[in-house]
């Protein structure tokens, strides 16, 4: 009695295995990586918000001007108060370009005692578009000239 099984898998069968491992693993990584550039950018816009309350919130607790800076070129954003700077945001390490409608540099809103932005402090008149750009996407920002912040 003869026996002619053959234990385990042949090389072609391995060969298909691993190619078809392969090919689910780009494809789960192409999506992985362009969802993280998404979130990305709804993470800047939503830490520039955050930054925006902070500021008006800090206007009206310590009744005096609260300046919002934010540096284009730079790509970061910071409170100052009273000459000291009180929270910076960077949005670079993110993989985050910050753009702006504004010709300004720096975009400034300054937030009074009020709750409101005084227009006059400001370093624009109309309305500014700020876009949150990653390789992925883009989150926009509409900053209205009483500080009143549109998304």
């Amino acid at each position: 009695m003869t026996r002619n099984q053959s234990q385990g898998f042949s090389l072609f069968e391995l060969i298909v295995v691993l190619f078809i491992g392969s090919v689910l693993l780009s494809v789960t990584t192409n999506k992985i990586s362009s969802t993280r550039g998404v979130l990305s950018a709804v993470a800047a816009r939503q830490a520039y918000l955050a930054l925006h309350s902070r500021t008006r919130a800090q206007a009206i607790e310590f009744g005096s001007t609260a300046r919002l800076m934010l540096d284009i070129p730079g790509d970061s954003a910071w409170i100052v108060q009273g000459g000291i700077t009180l929270e910076t945001y960077r949005f670079a390490p993110d993989g985050v370009d910050v753009q702006s409608s504004s010709s300004d540099a720096v975009v400034r809103m300054c937030m009074i005692a009020r709750g409101y932005s005084e227009p006059r402090c400001n370093s624009f008149d109309e309305s500014v578009t700020l876009l949150f750009v990653t390789a992925q996407a883009s989150e926009s920002i509409v900053l209205l000239p009483l500080g009143q912040v549109e998304w």
